[in-house]
């Protein structure tokens, strides 16, 4: 962006543009480079303008929404390739309550929870 550079995550990625999720996006309207890698041995890099950007509930700069330019048929090819092949997600694992036992369940944990002591 300019001549600085913005390290962030993909959140939504599609033949016409990205979300991209970051606290330090380019300015609305702004052209960048945008780069992505799509597998192993191949990456998108195109120019890509700011369509909008998102806030948090705090009114602070979240991520903004990116707008492709026109892709090259081959390029456009490769994308759509590597959007239909599975990759590894990243899982956000949050705490959450235990649920409550109920019944034989809960009559066992308490006997457990006796005798560990």
């Amino acid at each position: 962006a300019g001549v600085r550079r913005i390290l962030a995550s993909t959140g939504d990625l599609s033949e016409a543009g990205a979300y991209v999720h970051t606290n330090t996006p380019p300015e609305l309207g702004e052209t960048v480079l945008f780069t992505v890698p799509l597998g192993e041995d191949s990456t998108l890099a195109t120019a890509a303008t700011v369509v909008w950007i998102d806030t948090d509930d705090r009114g602070r700069p979240s991520g903004c929404g990116l707008a492709f330019a026109r892709l090259p048929t081959a390029t456009r090819r490769e994308l759509s390739t590597a959007l239909r092949t599975p990759q590894a997600t990243p899982v956000v694992i949050e705490d959450a309550p235990e649920p409550k036992q109920t019944g034989l369940i809960a009559m066992i944990s308490r006997f457990v929870d006796r005798v560990a002591g």
